[in-house]
């Protein structure tokens, strides 16, 4: 059965109708007078869509056999009307890199298919499960202990499977991402934390050719909480913990670390509520250095982390001034903080200063990690952020 368009070809002999076609392309005769003296039934503007398409012998459809391509024609004035480029007139497809038939289709989402087969590969080789057994709970460390407990705390979804530690809820895992990411990779070196190979394939940093893969980002990681376990081992596991941290028959080697993870919960307490007190005021801390660890860890020694806060509000406010009176550069006046926040609690310790307990900011609540170690391992509660951490050996 014709279509509709070859009907109105259909009175021309092959001989007319090639005759037509060239006396077209000639110019000689105007589309009008041609429509006319072949009773054709088309605008002027039409009737190259007519005309049949240019068949291409030396070019063959990959998936049609025996299938030569063919093009539309082209108006004699330049202009374009539909598809210029080589096509299958039985399967639509054409020579074009981006060719959407469905042929090519189906064979590009098998090749994507194949590709992120290939990367899966790459990531379980990259990083492998663990195959270890766990410890009993009174072999664990104090580290190991706290930390698993924040994570159950933290987000453990309801079968105990998985985990997602940098997730941006209230309250945080931990005060400062630098201290999150070092629970995370704590349990991950020790098996309690792996990365699940289905996790996406943007949170993996692959070589130039996609045949390697070493780096990640964590944030975009999905984690396998215990994977070395059933769903009931699990439970058994974290139960048998929960109810060793209440026993209190504590093993000895866990008291000093109870002093070395209160003093760094305290110390990134403080690093958070600076960071926030400076970008309150548009200053832009990027990192910690040594500098900022050794003066806070050393005013941790004669101040609970509520008075640090305090200390550091005012500070932040005195560089803030001191900025605008002297039109000193914000990129200078911060960089400025950690050495005013030194001078300042010195001169409180030498002139034997009243300093008052700040409270919590409303913006930055109680993490995780903190509210597990105060509350369930030492029921100290609100009391360890006005009391001075413990001294270290």
């Amino acid at each position: 059965m014709k279509s509709a368009t070859e009907e109105k070809l259909a009175h021309l002999s092959d001989v007319q109708l090639n005759e037509l076609i060239e006396r077209y392309y000639n110019g000689s005769d105007t589309v009008a007078d041609l429509i006319e003296e072949y009773q054709i039934n088309v605008r002027t503007s039409g009737l190259v869509r007519l005309f049949p398409p240019i068949v291409h012998d030396n070019l063959s459809c990959p998936y049609c056999p025996q299938e030569n391509l063919v093009s539309n024609r082209k108006s004699r004035t330049g202009a374009t009307w539909s598809q210029k480029k080589c096509y299958c007139p039985k399967c639509g497809h054409t020579e074009d890199a981006y060719c959407s038939c469905d042929n090519c289709s189906q064979l590009r989402q098998l090749h994507e298919q194949k590709c992120e087969d290939d990367k899966r590969t790459i990531i379980s080789e990259n990083f492998p499960y663990p195959d270890i057994s766990y410890p009993n709970i009174e072999d664990l460390s104090f580290k190991d202990a706290l930390y698993i407990s924040t994570i159950v705390r933290h987000l453990v979804t309801e079968d105990l499977d998985t985990v997602y530690p940098y997730e941006e809820n209230n309250p945080p895992l931990a005060p400062t991402f630098e201290f999150t990411n070092e629970i995370v990779m704590h349990l991950r070196s020790k098996g309690f934390l792996a990365i699940r190979h289905s996790s996406p394939i943007d949170a993996f940093v692959f070589n130039d050719d996609f045949t390697d893969t070493s780096a990640y980002y964590p944030t975009r990681i999905n984690w396998d909480f215990l994977p070395c376990m059933t769903s009931n081992q699990k439970a058994s596991y974290i139960k048998e913990l929960t109810n060793f941290v209440r026993d209190e028959k504590w093993p000895d080697d866990w008291n000093d670390d109870v002093d070395k993870e209160w003093n760094k919960i305290a110390k990134y307490e403080c690093f958070e509520y600076i960071r926030y007190a400076l970008q309150e005021r548009s200053f832009n801390l990027d990192k910690f250095g040594e500098k900022s660890h050794t003066v806070i860890e050393t005013l941790l020694q004669s101040f609970p982390v509520s008075k640090v806060i305090n200390l550091s509000w005012q500070t932040a406010k005195e560089i803030t001034d001191l900025s605008v009176r002297k039109g000193i550069p914000k990129y200078r006046a911060k960089n400025v903080f950690i050495g005013s926040l030194e001078r300042r609690a010195e001169r409180c310790l030498a002139d034997k200063w009243s300093i008052k307990d700040s409270h919590r900011d409303y913006n930055l609540p109680r993490t995780v990690v903190s509210s597990t170690l105060f509350d369930v391992f030492l029921e100290l509660g609100d009391e360890a952020f006005t009391a001075i951490p413990p001294k270290l050996n």
